[in-house]
């Protein structure tokens, strides 16, 4: 092993990381500053790291004992997250240790687990009694997308689950299980699964009900297997084959791979159904999984279900209220929580000790306020106390838990490894984190061993010798002006004397002998003040003034390979997502090929991008392995050229087609730290004059496009700072500041042109970052067709599925009028039907018709320096029928309905209202809610809808096929007679609802929201707000 000091990256800069570990010297909890000790830190899986932290009041004797495990997603190869239930039974406890040793397999080993739900304990009557078992979950359960237990607790609020999908996209949110069965293509409706029978229901039952149904005998029971080649899924009508027909003795035996299927003697209709089946018939069953939003989460990939009691974080603020049913929410408890950031890349899981002199436990806020700082954006409290334990295959129970010996619980949460064994070390890491030695005191170092495949093998690694390399040209050989094992190249025995001064206003000139060669290629003594003097050129193994020139001498390594790549490897520990690499062809190909491959070996999430202006050469850096080259010489030069004034648009044509065979590896951009500003005076004069060629780089391909900090506040860098003074450029280093950026950051002051640029930059980047068609779509350049706008304006079109995007940029300082012709190629090559179609203008929610049954060109009125996004849905029908709408609604009041609806369902996890009444005076709005709001939750019920109306967000709408409905839409409130085509109402990307009601055309024009006053109905949980728009 080589233990070295951090040394100054030449080639490379570091793209800043939001989820690397760090624990701050303090932390708010609730207002009081507790100061935060690391008592242990180390990597205890592939991309996993465990932390033990202890919280000391600064105020107080609190204490408060924390242990994180933080899992970077991208970096935890082979790695799964899977929901064990207690002895593989819903009617079962097992401890967690014991689950995590039972399941760990070859091939399958179990790092390390927490415990889960909370269960019942055997102090219920009721349908519980029926068994007499402890260990039933509470809340629903799945693994590897079969049902465990359902959510039947109706007494526990039921909003509250974490799940993943079989892509491991994460989501914490309500659940909401419903069971159907078709025989014969006649539905057949389920009450329950592996629960209870009660009088008059069918239950469905698999094997993790136990290997028997438990039932009483009086109803019909029928025995399934899976269908050859079906595989377990919620969401999905599952192929089941009858292996034991109609059987009414009770306690039927449950198959390994399949069901049971059981009525009570009361349901007479589907007693008559499960009579009339026999072996081998086949039916259909769906375990029906429903969320208020799915999000990104797949409904039929959906994998693994666990529940919890209280969800404490939601989009990063604290959402938990008091009096949940286990205990008061200030209330000092140990707890067992998980959470992940907001990208869905990290997840944390987190046990707090409590009830002990050591550890006092948190309350519900603090343990929001926890997983706050160790980056969550959403977290889940799960069942704490006694239960609260989190367990690792090589240290056994890692926390302090307040009772012995370890209690059994109804599931658990593990982290499980898919790889094959292998007791052979790749990997060797100190064991501390920091070591307190007294003076004259001894200390013997630890070092944990990893697997090839990132697994802790072995906790005292023997054998280990450590050494210290020099610092970068600390052991060269200076007598000779290359040496392959040399970091720098020499001007033998000749000292440094450029024509610059080298006081720099100290006593003592720099010196340096002998002279090194400069960054760009200068191997001489004397450099000019225009070479990069205050630069040193690093020795990669290439002798660039042998006679041959440029000889190569790569094996063995070189030096400087192995500390480049320590640097690298360094920095990536540290948690940074990627490396900028400047001038990457002053490097040999070799040596990138060689650090990239060994870097993503290690870290496989890791981005690498290079700066190169050669095109020819484009390629060979991409086979090197960078992810991404800055598309400078082309479609940068290009983009300018046409902001400018001083080249036409066809020319972006030609940008594209050049790099065509590479172009997801092209990174667009329009400033970088080497080029001007948009809005200095030596670009545009003004950063709105880009927007086109915004709106163009980002959806004309699926490559990625980077915004410079401030750009999108229009920053001009008109100051006179750095090397160069006024030269229209931001400088890099941290002694200025830029000026846009504080004014949006920290004084919170933009000025109005800063805030509407800055806006019209989100609009672009949620539709780049939201639409399939950009995401996913094929591409198709209009140019060629439109010879008459190939000065000032361009024109493609996007298209994924029936979704088809046409853009049009004008580049020209006044508005025009213009007609895009749409050649026959592209209705064929992607198509597009010849029919009339609507669309809808994306920017400012116009629509849009387009005459394609008679015409094969749209026509288009632009703005100045700005463009038109157009979205057809293919599938539509020129004439477009809804239902009939008899309300006259007053569209500010009408808008702000939309408004609180999402926001009650975003703030209290409940469902859109059924119950309005919305009117120009005043209006009344009833939401059904699991507790009654407190003044401040009132409070901020106004304040959140006032934040959305400020916001100016855009309303537009959309029309869409009733079966084509987006996962937010729950087509379940749709009127059963609804029409075919269903316009939606999108309020920004923070709410959309059916509706053909009439709506503002943004927030600011909705006034003020102002509450009137509230009542609660506690039978009906009933919350009614009645509120005006002033």
């Amino acid at each position: 092993m080589k233990l070295f000091k951090p040394i100054a990256a030449v080639c490379f800069t570091l793209v800043a990381s939001a989820t690397a570990f760090s624990t701050p010297s303090t932390v708010d909890l609730q207002g009081e500053t507790f100061t935060v000790d690391t008592l242990r830190h180390y990597k205890c899986g592939p991309g996993m790291t465990r932390t033990a932290l202890e919280y000391r009041s600064t105020t107080g004797n609190t204490r408060i004992q924390a242990f994180v495990i933080k899992t970077m997603l991208r970096e935890a190869e082979n790695v799964k997250f899977k929901v064990e239930i207690g002895n593989d039974s819903c009617l079962n406890a097992e401890t967690v240790t014991s689950m995590g040793r039972r399941h760990s397999v070859e091939g399958e080993r179990y790092l390390t687990g927490v415990n889960g739900d909370f269960f019942i304990t055997g102090s219920f009557g009721g349908p519980y009694s029926q068994y007499g078992i402890v260990g039933y979950p509470n809340m629903s359960s799945a693994s590897r997308g079969k049902l465990m237990s359902p959510d039947v607790i109706d007494w526990v609020s039921r909003e509250n689950a974490f799940i993943i999908d079989k892509d491991g996209y994460m989501r914490i949110d309500a659940t909401d299980l419903s069971y159907s069965a078709s025989i014969g293509g006649v539905e057949m409706p389920i009450s329950n699964a592996n629960f209870h029978r009660l009088d008059g229901e069918t239950v469905v039952y698999n094997s993790y009900m136990g290997k028997y149904t438990k039932t009483a005998a009086g109803g019909v029971e029928v025995a399934f297997t899976l269908a050859p080649g079906e595989t377990w899924a919620l969401n999905k009508n599952l192929k089941m084959v009858v292996s034991q027909a109609a059987y009414d003795g009770g306690n039927m035996a449950i198959p390994a791979d399949g069901i049971v299927i059981s009525a009570d003697k009361a349901a007479t209709a589907n007693i008559e159904k499960l009579r009339s089946l026999k072996p081998g018939d086949e039916i259909t069953v769906n375990y029906s999984l429903s969320l208020p939003s799915y999000g990104n989460l797949k409904p039929e990939g959906v994998q693994e279900i666990i529940g919890g009691d209280v969800k404490i974080l939601r989009e990063g603020e604290t959402v938990m209220e008091a009096n949940r049913w286990i205990n008061p929410r200030d209330a000092f408890n140990p707890r067992t929580l998980i959470g992940y950031d907001k990208e869905r890349t990290m997840l944390v899981i987190c046990a707090i000790d409590g009830r002990s002199t050591i550890s006092s436990g948190t309350t519900y806020p603090q343990g929001a306020d926890l997983m706050r700082s160790y980056g969550c954006y959403d977290a889940l409290d799960f069942d704490g106390g006694g239960s609260t334990l989190m367990w690792d295959a090589m240290e056994g129970t890692i926390n302090r838990p307040c009772v012995s010996p370890e209690r059994a619980v109804g599931n658990g949460i593990f982290a499980v490894l898919h790889a094959p064994d292998d007791e052979e070390v790749a990997e060797i890491r100190f064991a501390d984190y920091a070591v307190r030695m007294p003076r004259y005191g001894s200390y013997r170092p630890v070092f944990y061993g990893y697997n090839k495949y990132g697994k802790l093998i072995d906790m005292d690694v023997d054998g280990v010798t450590l050494s210290c390399d020099g610092d970068l040209g600390e052991d060269d050989d200076k007598t000779k002006a290359f040496d392959a094992n040399n970091n720098f190249y020499y001007c033998v025995n000749t000292p440094f004397s450029p024509n610059i001064d080298l006081y720099g206003g100290e006593s003592q000139p720099y010196s340096e002998f002998p002279a090194k060669a400069t960054g760009n290629d200068q191997f001489c003594a004397s450099p000019s003040c225009n070479d990069w003097y205050e630069t040193v050129k690093l020795n990669y193994g290439v002798d660039y003034c042998d006679a041959g020139g440029r000889s190569e001498h790569f094996d063995p390594i070189p030096n400087t390979w192995h500390k480049m790549l320590d640097i690298l490897l360094y920095w990536a520990l540290k948690g940074v997502d990627g490396f900028r690499c400047d001038m990457a062809e002053m490097v040999s190909t070799a040596f990138w090929h060689w650090a990239i491959e060994q870097v993503k070996k290690a870290h496989p999430a890791m981005i690498f991008i290079a700066e190169v202006y050669n095109p020819w050469e484009y390629k060979h850096y991409v086979e090197a392995g960078f992810d991404y080259l800055y598309d400078k010489v082309g479609m940068y030069d290009t983009m300018r050229g046409v902001i400018c004034g001083n080249c036409p648009t066809s020319q972006i044509t030609t940008a594209w087609q050049w790099v065509d065979k590479i172009s997801n590896h092209m990174l667009y951009f329009l400033e970088n730290h080497d080029e001007q500003r948009i809005a200095s005076d030596y670009f545009a004069g003004d950063g709105f004059r880009a927007y086109p060629a915004l709106a163009v780089n980002m959806l004309m391909r699926s490559n990625p496009f980077m915004v410079y900090a401030g750009q999108e506040y229009g920053e001009r860098g008109m100051d006179s700072e750095g090397f160069s003074g006024k030269d229209g450029r931001t400088t890099i280093f941290d002694y200025w500041t830029v000026p846009s950026l504080h004014r949006a950051l920290v004084a919170k002051k933009s000025t109005a042109d800063e805030h509407k640029l800055s806006t019209m930059y989100d609009r672009i980047l949620s539709i780049a970052s939201t639409e399939k068609a950009v995401g996913e779509g094929q591409f198709f350049d209009l140019m060629y067709v439109n010879e008459h706008i190939a000065q000032k304006q361009y024109a493609f079109i996007r298209k994924a599925d029936n979704e088809m995007l046409l853009v049009i940029a004008n580049f020209a300082n006044e508005a025009v009028s213009v007609k895009v012709n749409i050649p026959e190629h592209a209705f064929n090559f992607l198509g597009i039907p010849k029919s009339d179609i609507l669309g809808t203008d994306m920017v400012r929610q116009s629509t849009v018709k387009a005459n394609f049954k008679t015409d094969d060109f749209v026509d288009v009125e632009i703005g100045a320096n700005d463009c038109k996004i157009i979205k057809f849905n293919l599938k539509m029908d020129s004439d477009i029928t809804f239902n009939e709408h008899n309300k006259e609604e007053y569209p500010p009041a009408h808008t702000a309905e939309h408004l609180l609806n999402q926001t009650m369902v975003r703030m209290f996890g409940c469902k859109r209202s059924d119950n309005a009444h919305i009117e120009r005076k005043k209006s009344k709005i009833t939401f059904i809610i699991d507790h009654k709001p407190s003044r401040k939750e009132e409070k901020a019920i106004e304040d959140r809808m006032n934040e959305l109306i400020d916001a100016d967000l855009p309303v537009r709408y959309e029309v869409v096929d009733r079966d084509n409905l987006p996962k937010e839409v729950d087509a379940n409130r749709l009127p059963a007679d609804v029409s075919e085509k269903v316009r939606l109402v999108y309020i920004g990307d923070y709410d959309v609802c059916p509706c053909i009601g009439k709506h503002v055309r943004s927030t600011s024009q909705i006034g003020r929201f102002v509450m009137l006053g509230t009542n609660w109905d506690e039978m009906k949980h009933a919350f009614r707000i009645r509120f005006k728009i002033v």
